[in-house]
């Protein structure tokens, strides 16, 4: 992958995607990327981050988080009822 063949900003741009990327942040890489110049857009470093911001948002999608190493399908978690949202939390002095 060439990396050398983008302006500067294009380059630092899609750094600063892939970093964002690295700490699991997909939103603000895609973010990052919309800064691109649209010339830079097929470039093959542009194109893999854009595929790995689309995939680690489709992952996002499928409503699973993942909490202290284990999986949790946001789908099995009962919806609270509305009268027991903040109101009913114990506050502890």
């Amino acid at each position: 992958m060439d990396k050398f063949n983008l302006d500067l900003n294009d380059a630092l741009v899609l750094k600063r995607a892939e970093m964002w990327l690295e700490v699991g942040r997909p939103m603000f890489a895609l973010q990052e990327f919309k800064g691109l110049n649209t010339s830079s857009r097929t470039h093959p470093w542009a194109v893999q981050i854009l595929a790995a911001i689309s995939a680690t948002s489709y992952r996002l999608s499928a409503a699973e988080v993942q909490v202290q190493g284990r999986v949790i399908n946001l789908a099995t978690i009962p919806p609270m009822a509305p009268s027991t949202a903040a109101t009913s939390i114990p506050i502890s002095r």
